[in-house]
């Protein structure tokens, strides 16, 4: 594919467990026409492999894009190589009791487990509608180069979030909504989350992104779907030296959505309706590329 970056994770049980192993694109042996395989598990072998101890149950591959009017996503495909035993072996009633069994505990689960870590690792440590400090998340066996923030926000109809940030040398750079369920906010069809390709640069050389229910008619607009809740984060991902000037951590500011044009550039980029339209259009253009529906 054409994506701005790839890896690979492998988890304990999900993403909230703690990271096994990582592996990025830059770190691995790739063919001259962009093909590679990954060995997962078994011995360890010359060129690209991972470990896969017991109990792991998930493995997490993130195509990253940054550019959604150019790049493509690349065909992963997956194969079991080891002869234990039949590749597809026949399901017995005994067996698909215990896989849909897996799938209603998984509901159960979330159900209450997301809601609940956003109570106790959000909104009880990080001060509503304000950003954590950029966190390395190698020292918890994340990939190396991955720095991330986050934050949750609390907007009621006539306020906004406007976040301050900066470019950085990071390979690839974002800003992303989601709800208290963990699930990111509909980015097809809306503007929830921007790219440092996609945000405009202001001329005083930052990205002011607002969050708000209703369009302020400003280009990096990031609509909260009418949520007055939600969380946030701020991802930085090939970060040389695993971190960044203190000079360049985003801020955020809870202001007055009438305010807004007071406390921005006055030459801010403003859209149209008719180009927000053609925006969403290209979001929309991509992700159905990227899933092929």
């Amino acid at each position: 594919g054409t994506q701005v970056d790839l890896s690979f994770s492998v988890y304990e049980q999900d993403a909230l467990s703690k990271t096994l192993a990582a592996l990025n694109a830059d770190d691995m042996e790739i063919a001259p026409d962009g093909s590679f395989e990954l060995i997962l598990g078994g011995p360890k072998v010359e060129g690209n492999w991972m470990p896969l101890q017991k109990g792991v149950k998930r493995i997490l591959v993130r195509q990253i894009h940054s550019d959604w009017t150019t790049e493509l996503p690349g065909d992963i495909h997956i194969d079991r190589i080891d002869k234990a035993r039949p590749a597809y072996p026949d399901l017995s009633s005994a067996d698909m009791a215990e896989k849909l069994r897996g799938v209603t505990d998984t509901f159960a689960t979330n159900v209450q487990r997301w809601p609940e870590y956003s109570r106790t690792r959000f909104d009880a440590l990080i001060p509503v509608n304000s950003l954590t400090k950029p966190r390395d998340v190698s020292s918890t066996g994340g990939l190396a180069g991955r720095v991330m923030v986050g934050g949750h926000f609390y907007l009621q109809d006539d306020e906004a979030l406007l976040i301050k940030a900066f470019p950085t040398k990071a390979k690839y750079q974002a800003i992303q909504l989601g709800h208290h369920w963990w699930e990111s906010l509909d980015y097809a069809n809306r503007q929830s989350s921007l790219t440092a390709d996609q945000a405009v640069l202001s001329s005083d050389g930052a990205y002011y992104f607002i969050l708000t229910k209703n369009d302020p008619g400003y280009s990096n607009w990031l609509d909260t779907e009418g949520f007055m809740r939600g969380v946030l984060f701020m991802r930085y991902d090939g970060l040389p030296g695993n971190s960044m000037a203190e000079s360049l951590n985003p801020s955020a500011q809870l202001v007055k959505f009438d305010d807004l044009a007071s406390l921005l550039p006055q030459d801010e980029p403003i859209v149209s309706s008719d180009q927000r339209q053609g925006i969403l259009a290209q979001r929309r253009a991509h992700v159905q590329k990227r899933f092929n529906f």
